[in-house]
């Protein structure tokens, strides 16, 4: 999906080193992934500074796009309806929430936030990026 649409960007996927050899499965279904390994936590950080825009579940990775100004898509899980869910200030986000595990996500509704997300972020930036809250 996000190929076809956003050729330009380079997709890098993240992830804790337990977790490598799923990684490697993802990415080897998807041309021109990056899947850097072994990344110390300032290493992990200058990735995050660097990106356009970040698609992640709730971990510290929002957070230091947030402090980077990097527009995100974040996917939530809420299992406490008394808490609020955090969102970057100042920072564009989209937020998926759901109530069960990240995996109940569908595909599409990401997808969508991310055109959500990049359409809003053409219209602030145009020469930028060519090309909120949803509840599952």
């Amino acid at each position: 999906m996000l190929r076809g649409k956003y050729d330009s960007y380079s997709i890098i996927l993240l992830h804790k080193p337990e977790d490598r050899a799923r990684a490697m499965e993802i990415a080897g279904s998807f041309p021109q992934v990056l899947v850097p390994f072994d990344l110390s936590f300032d290493q992990f950080a200058a990735f995050i500074k660097r990106l356009s825009v970040l698609v992640t579940p709730d971990t510290s990775a929002v957070h230091l796009a947030a402090a980077f100004g990097v527009p995100s898509v974040i996917l939530y899980v809420q299992s406490d309806k008394s808490l609020r869910i955090w969102e970057p200030y100042r920072t564009e986000c989209e937020t998926i929430v759901t109530e069960g595990e990240l995996s109940t996500i569908a595909v599409s509704s990401v997808f969508q936030a991310f055109q959500r997300l990049m359409a809003r972020l053409s219209l602030l930036h145009p020469a930028q990026h060519s090309g909120i809250t949803e509840r599952v």
